[in-house]
């Protein structure tokens, strides 16, 4: 009982004098809980950092001027590309061409077939030890 109210006085010492709480129960002396306390100057570097409503204008004026510029480059890109390139067009008697030109290909390629076909007639190979159906259902 005694070492808990010494435990507990130690303890609210510490937080009186703004010293960070003892880990697992210890009791940290007063001169220790001096030496654990953050001086000023480091309370200084750890306070956040705020810009001035000056920096904050010119960074804005700034982002401005880059999206503009970025916005102009992009409307004069897309402004040459159309002048530059004119869609092309199929014409009636292009069209007609390609047809005619397809008919006498798809022609040739199956009088090549009839020729290979002709020649040299072939049966459709048969297994062996193969049923037909018709054979399998009587």
């Amino acid at each position: 009982m005694k070492l808990e109210r010494s435990s507990l006085s130690w303890s609210i010492k510490g937080l009186q004098s703004n010293a960070p709480l003892p880990r697992c129960g210890r009791s940290i002396a007063p001169s220790q809980a001096e030496a654990l306390t953050l001086p000023a100057a480091s309370k200084k570097a750890t306070r956040k950092r705020q810009i001035s409503p000056e920096g904050r204008k010119r960074i804005a004026e700034a982002t401005r001027q880059r999206w503009a510029a970025k916005k102009a480059a992009a409307v004069s890109e897309t402004a040459s590309e159309k002048v530059s390139v004119p869609k092309r067009r199929l014409s009636p008697e292009g069209r007609k061409r390609i047809v005619e030109a397809t008919k006498r290909r798809w022609a040739a390629k199956r009088a090549a077939e009839a020729s290979k076909t002709s020649g040299s007639p072939k049966t459709a190979p048969v297994k062996r030890g193969a049923r037909s159906k018709k054979a399998a259902a009587s």
